[in-house]
């Protein structure tokens, strides 16, 4: 409930926003397991913004992998990286884990992802060698995010 009520705030409409909230929530889901959580999110991204609906996506998207990797992967290690590259936003999403099985057929979490970025007009890409890497991609244009007049 605390996502969507964060969702609908528009003071928290910048990347800014976004990456404070990610990088607050994993080291307080890890806080007390044997799971090292580190974020390298940008900073100074108060020129960016982004909508409700896609803060709470990605946000919830970011949610499911560090829930997923903590109750499944066997990971020690955790990272969140976000990154302004070429006019696209990148979420990456990586620990170093045993991976995925893709054929569970009674997974969700996935499939979730999958739909929450197409919601959003956005992408994405799973690899599962040396643990999970799970790659967000959130186009330009203004459907997706502006940047702040």
């Amino acid at each position: 409930m605390n996502t969507i009520v964060w969702a609908l705030n528009t003071e928290n409409d910048t990347l800014q926003n976004l990456c404070e909230y990610i990088r607050e929530y994993g080291f307080n889901f890890f806080e007390d397991s044997p799971i090292k959580f580190t974020s390298n999110l940008l900073e100074a991204a108060d020129d960016i913004q982004l909508s409700g609906m896609q803060r709470k996506n990605i946000f919830l998207i970011v949610k499911e992998c560090l829930n997923n990797a903590y109750k499944h992967s066997g990971a020690k290690n955790i990272t969140v990286n976000i990154a302004l590259e070429h006019e696209r936003l990148y979420f990456r999403i990586q620990d170093d884990g045993k991976g995925i099985n893709i054929e569970n057929p009674f997974g969700n979490g996935l499939r979730n992802i999958k739909k929450r970025m197409v919601e959003i007009n956005g992408e994405v890409a799973f690899t599962f060698n040396n643990g999970t890497l799970i790659i967000l991609e959130v186009l330009p244009g203004d459907t997706i995010f502006k940047m702040k007049a």
